[in-house]
């Protein structure tokens, strides 16, 4: 210990001068002190539970917080081997070790970002849903070529028919009253209008669980994240109104049951498929953890596509009840006309 100078007086801790080994100590102790205590500060500003590790972390900081200022005096120690004070001393004057602590503050602060980019998904996003305005449109346009359709179908055949009858007068055969137009008299023709209107109001109401659900699949990026309880409740509403819009029509069949051209209108195949996809989908948002994993699209996006789909086939079903719904009540205003 005689070799080694000592820059400390025994009765002031204050250094008489500082090497640049020292002054290389600092540095690198006080470094080492902002690596290690980064965990600790990262869960008080993220507001997160500090964990027994980030503790740890931060204990070992600390030391080092406390070794860098003080060691020109523990250097001088005599509980301190001469050889140990000596080889400490000239680590921080190796370029190779201030190389490896930045590295290690390099890959600390860009680390979790690089794996994220390197991992994260790329897929596209489920539709944001249509407005009541668009579902209207849609189901315009589908009728309207619907109706066009039937209108020219229509006409071939009262040509056909005009034909045949004109054939028939030169024939001096009497005429035969068309086949495909049953002949109804007036009540009938009033009950069949008047359940018509009934299954028109009917289908409002699945037009509304339409919209429910597609304003649902639109926001669950947003929401879930936010109060996934609030998302699943919702789920919970959009199959309750699926199901009770569904049991009325249900009920017109029953009502009705001498009615087999109606009856074959209002069946519902899309109902079962529907009901399981949102079961399946609220299933897996409720398998959820609270804290949500960086990837939880994955598992969950396929469970609202599947809904997304099922619910075209709703879509379906509305056109062509309301175009059936139309068309019908049109042919019976004429045969109450006639009569």
């Amino acid at each position: 210990m005689e070799n080694y100078k000592r820059i400390f007086t025994e009765e002031s801790p204050t250094p008489n001068f500082l090497t640049f080994a020292d002054k290389a100590m600092l540095g690198l102790c006080e470094t080492l002190a902002l690596l290690f205590g980064l965990p600790f500060g990262e869960d008080l500003y993220n507001d997160k539970p500090v964990t027994g590790w980030h503790l740890f972390y931060l204990a070992i900081g600390l030391v080092f917080a406390v070794v860098g200022p003080m060691w020109p005096w523990i250097r001088t120690r005599t509980w301190l081997p001469t050889s140990v004070a000596a080889s400490l001393s000239k680590a921080p004057l190796d370029a190779r070790l201030w190389i490896a602590v930045l590295l290690l503050l390099f890959l600390y602060g860009t680390a979790p970002e690089i794996y994220q980019r390197a991992t994260a998904p790329v897929a596209p996003r489920v539709g944001t849903g249509f407005t009541q305005q668009q579902v209207d449109a849609k189901v315009a346009a589908a009728t309207k070529s619907i109706q066009a359709q039937l209108d020219n179908a229509t006409r071939q055949r009262d040509a056909a028919l005009a034909d045949a009858a004109a054939l028939r007068q030169r024939l001096n055969t009497p005429p035969l009253p068309p086949a495909d137009k049953p002949i109804w008299n007036s009540e009938e023709i009033a009950i069949r209008s008047d359940l018509w209107r009934t299954i028109q109001r009917n289908v409002d109401g699945v037009v509304r669980a339409y919209n429910y659900s597609d304003t649902l699949l639109g926001k669950w990026e947003d929401q879930i994240p936010l109060n996934k309880k609030d998302y699943l409740r919702e789920l919970s509403d959009l199959r309750g109104l699926i199901v009770a819009t569904s049991n009325k029509i249900q009920e017109l069949r029953r009502d009705y049951p001498n009615y087999q051209d109606i009856s074959a209108v209002l069946d519902q195949p899309y109902v079962g498929p529907l009901l399981n996809s949102i079961d399946d989908f609220s299933l897996a948002v409720s398998s959820l953890p609270d804290e949500l994993p960086p990837n939880y699209q994955i598992t969950i996006r396929p469970k609202a596509g599947a809904v997304l789909r099922e619910t075209k086939g709703m879509l379906a079903w509305i056109s062509n009840v309301r175009t059936t719904a139309g068309i019908k009540q049109k042919e019976l205003s004429e045969m109450g006309q006639k009569q």
